[in-house]
């Protein structure tokens, strides 16, 4: 059975005429005899014409997406093997222009490349060679005048380091004699906030100060920067107390 003739027949079956139909369907009387007697050359462009195909089949109940796909095999089949067999268009002279352009695009960018890793590499070079000079460079060190009374001795004396460290830090030794709330802020930061109980012990160093806030300032002994300074109150006592560097607060 051809194409048309499905429409037609089951049209003439369902007792329908085309005039009736295109009063319902809004499709020209026109286009649906062309459609039944295959005369595809006188529908509307592709996407119109397929339109109307499906529209005309589902209004006699028809199975719509198999009467579209046979209707673009038989009408417009031709043409899309037309557009895949259409050889690839050879390209013309105009196009070399933009090629070596794209070349020398390519060439200034490889160009300005190797300027830039040669620039970086003299920055590298010239920074490597300054760090040994200022590796070289011995550190100095502080000489003091010689003591009175020791005219005729001549060597320069360098003060202990053992000495400096300890004047530049704040050692607070803690023992708990008792349980008591111990908190210890440290250069600022809070380093401990617990209940020491008897026999326990907590060291603090700063290298600014040491700040105690104790609960129970008669159950503790305080060392400072080895020293020993004893309770800071009477038990049950809460006393806050701050050891400053290389000396006591009052």
């Amino acid at each position: 059975m051809q194409f048309g003739q499905v429409f037609r027949e089951r049209r003439e079956s369902l007792g329908l005429t085309l005039e009736h139909i295109e009063e319902e369907t809004k499709i020209r009387k026109l286009y649906l005899d062309a459609i039944e007697k295959e005369r595809f050359n006188i529908l509307p462009p592709r996407v119109y014409a397929t339109g109307f195909v499906k529209k005309y089949a589902r209004y006699l109940n028809l199975d719509d997406q198999l009467m579209v796909a046979w209707f673009v095999e038989i009408a417009y089949g031709h043409e899309d093997e037309e557009q895949l067999t259409e050889p690839e268009p050879r390209k013309s002279l105009g196009d070399f222009p933009l090629q070596a352009l794209n070349w020398r695009n390519v060439v200034a960018a490889g160009a300005f490349l190797l300027v830039a890793l040669w620039a970086g590499n003299m920055i590298v070079g010239a920074i490597s060679d300054r760090s040994p000079d200022v590796a070289q460079n011995p550190p100095v060190q502080q000489q003091y005048p010689p003591a009175n009374g020791s005219n005729n001795q001549q060597e320069n004396t360098v003060s202990d380091p053992a000495a400096e460290a300890q004047d530049m830090s704040a050692t607070v030794r803690v023992a708990a004699l008792s349980d008591c709330w111990v908190k210890a802020i440290v250069d600022g930061e809070t380093v401990f906030s617990s209940t020491m109980t008897a026999g326990q012990e907590q060291v603090f160093e700063g290298r600014e100060a040491v700040l105690l806030t104790v609960g129970n300032a008669g159950g503790i002994e305080v060392y400072y920067n080895g020293e020993k300074i004893g309770p800071l109150g009477e038990s049950g006592e809460v006393v806050k107390k701050e050891f400053r560097v290389a000396r006591l607060d009052p």
